[in-house]
């Protein structure tokens, strides 16, 4: 299953409002193949069949087909002096492109 970490929860805490969830995907595309699509989406715009991981008040929604290329994801929160982002670790991509946003 997806795992949040500690500083991934604290800073989707911080924005995320009780009409919105995150949801994260796959989609096609990118220079090696796939890539995330992870953002915040109002309650209304989530389906029956999505999982949902809770930990603290957030949620996140997966749709049924991306839950294959993410079991065992990590989502992260890593902060540095000249860069905040969200990092999501996956176990089961081989290769990545040259900037780290797409994956195969």
């Amino acid at each position: 299953m997806i795992n949040l970490t500690n500083n991934a929860i604290k800073k989707l805490q911080e924005f995320v409002t009780p009409e919105e969830v995150i949801r994260i995907g796959v989609e096609g595309g990118g220079c090696a193949g796939f890539q995330y699509k992870f953002g915040l989406v109002p309650i209304a715009d989530t389906f029956p069949d999505d999982t949902v991981i809770e930990e603290e008040g957030v949620k996140v929604h997966v749709d049924a087909i991306s839950l294959e290329y993410l079991k065992d994801c990590e989502i992260d929160y890593e902060e540095s002096t000249f860069a905040s982002t969200f990092k999501i670790r996956n176990p089961d991509a081989k290769t990545t492109c040259g900037c780290g946003e797409s994956w195969n």
